[in-house]
């Protein structure tokens, strides 16, 4: 089957073209940046370190590279550079070829060059404005300023004099905030022909792999070659569609955490442009699942045109003949084979009718304390009526060989609740159990399920008050949709580890008690896509007592 790795692959082809010298192309000789690779300022980064030092229980962090540039510099410092703008690596194009450059910040190039000189093994000479460092191995280095704010060096002196005296408004401005580090795609600086060659790469490249592999089967392999060539051409699409593309890390003092966000913007009136502005209107009809005391909670939204299902209609029926063609178990009675091949249909048929609806939906919480565990779960689907068909099927054979058990614990259409049809399953915990005194805590004696089919949704609970949960998710959501991001998911650490040390083992218990004295209220990692301003970032945040947790696990694995 289709691998993640695979997708890195491709991903990591459009970043390899970056760098790559290709073959000349008909374009401007005007140069422009199209990567940038930044680091807001020397003193931002020594401020970020000593803060994360001092949330991971290291406050040497803060300290260590002041000492480490004192001891080179002899107690000098940096001299001559500005610490508050940003040092940025940039590679330009003039629409045939990449050329890379360092930009430096600086207030007095030559006080900077004095700190540097000592560290070498020649002298710097100087020659018509132009610095020349002599590195080992007999490379070299050329400097020379770009008005009285910047220092630009290359590898050689044509690289030197390609570089613009006038320094862009992209170069000039400050990282985002709260970044650190950041990396920036420039692809409208890309010319078309290169852009065009790229693409060509990447389908070459997908089509060269297209091979089968050994003990794969003949359906695996076409739908993993559906999903190469797919993903490559998307890939390729992007290229036309992406203005600028940023990757950066930081440290986000306000809200104590750890912080990496991915921006991108696109070319106005692509299709992608138009995407992301309806991104930015998203309601969900199933907030209610989204509990305030939630542990684990995620939700996604997803609208495009009915009509574009056609795009991967193929992918949806390779799938679904490779489940029905799945071989049965060994121990399947030919009937039980067959109801499962036509289980899966159905269930194909109800994903196939939801996708060419435009729509994809769903929301999910867990509560998880000492003493509770509560699941809820919610998606959208076009056909609330064979969703129920299904259930009704899955019980009816369930009591062909159960039907004693089935009609004691199984209570189909139990209630109607606010147009949604309660289906209860209620049975005791079994007395086998493993760890049955800490299942007695979280979900109580008896086991609850509980499954709710309305029109277009389809709803599940499980747990410790799993239909009393339900209901109230159920009438919030009766109350109609609710603006939300178009993705968001979020884990707090607190109750993990509450858990753990009332249920864990003996070691996990001492563990999980030491790192609860580390909780201070900021202990949560969380994940959201968001359309703002026709951008879309996609923001990973990990709170300050969760890598306070996280260094102490790994310390503790050395």
């Amino acid at each position: 089957m289709w691998k993640c790795s695979q997708i890195v692959k491709r991903v990591s082809l459009v970043w390899l073209c970056i760098l790559a010298v290709v073959v000349p192309a008909a374009g401007t000789e005007t140069q422009k940046p199209v990567l940038i690779i930044s680091v807001a300022g020397y003193q931002k980064l020594v401020d970020d370190l000593g803060q994360l030092g001092q949330w991971g229980a290291r406050p040497e962090l803060g300290t260590a590279l002041e000492g480490i540039v004192s001891l080179a510099t002899g107690g000098k410092g940096l001299l001559g550079l500005d610490k508050t703008r940003p040092v940025s690596l940039v590679i330009q194009t003039d629409g045939r070829q990449f050329i890379p450059y360092l930009l430096l910040p600086v207030t007095d190039l030559e006080k900077f060059l004095s700190v540097v000189e000592p560290l070498l093994t020649n002298p710097i000479t100087k020659k018509d404005g132009i610095y020349e460092v002599s590195l080992e191995r007999g490379r070299k280095l050329f400097l020379q300023t770009r008005g009285q704010q910047w220092a630009v060096a290359a590898e050689t002196q044509e690289a030197l004099a390609s570089v613009p005296q006038q320094i862009s408004e992209d170069l000039q401005q400050k990282l985002p905030e709260p970044w650190t580090v950041g990396i920036s795609l420039l692809t409208k600086n890309i010319a078309p022909e290169q852009r065009r060659q790229w693409a060509e790469r990447l389908r070459s490249q997908a089509q060269r792999e297209l091979i089968p592999r050994p003990g794969e089967t003949e359906e695996d392999f076409k739908v993993r070659k559906w999903l190469s060539e797919w993903l490559a051409d998307w890939l390729a699409s992007l290229l036309d569609q992406v203005e600028t593309l940023q990757i950066g890390l930081g440290v986000d003092n306000q809200a104590e955490a750890l912080v990496a966000e991915m921006a991108l913007q696109p070319v106005a009136g692509s299709a992608l442009a138009d995407a992301i502005q309806q991104a930015g209107q998203t309601k969900t009809a199933f907030a209610g699942l989204l509990m305030a005391d939630a542990t684990l909670s995620g939700h996604g939204v997803l609208r495009y045109p009915a009509g574009e299902f056609h795009q991967i209609a193929p992918l949806v029926e390779m799938l679904k003949v490779r489940a029905i063609q799945q071989r049965p178990r060994p121990d399947q009675t030919p009937e039980q084979a067959q109801l499962q091949r036509e289980l899966r249909a159905a269930i194909f048929d109800l994903v196939e009718k939801t996708l060419k609806s435009g729509r994809i939906e769903g929301a999910l919480s867990v509560v998880l304390q000492p003493d509770q565990f509560t699941l809820l779960a919610g998606l959208y689907v076009a056909d609330g009526k064979a969703v129920e068909k299904l259930i009704e099927r899955a019980v009816a054979e369930a009591r062909k060989v159960r039907p004693v058990e089935v009609d004691q614990y199984v209570k189909l259409r139990a209630e109607q609740f606010h147009g949604v049809n309660l289906h209860v399953v209620r049975f005791p915990l079994p007395p086998e159990a493993e760890r049955r005194d800490a299942l007695l805590k979280l979900i109580g004696p008896e086991v609850e399920l509980v499954l709710g089919t309305g029109p277009e949704s389809l709803y599940m609970a499980l747990g410790k008050s799993a239909e009393s949960t339900l209901r109230q998710a159920i009438q919030k959501d009766a109350q109609g949709a609710q603006p939300v991001a178009p993705m968001a998911a979020g884990l707090a650490i607190k109750p993990l580890l509450a858990m753990l040390a009332e249920h864990g083992q003996p070691d996990q218990k001492e563990k999980a008690r030491q790192w609860m004295e580390k909780i201070s209220g900021k202990d949560r990692l969380q994940l959201a896509l968001e359309s703002c301003q026709g951008r879309l970032r996609l923001r990973l945040q990990i709170q300050r007592d969760v890598l306070a947790v996280l260094a102490d696990a790994v310390e503790g694995s050395r």
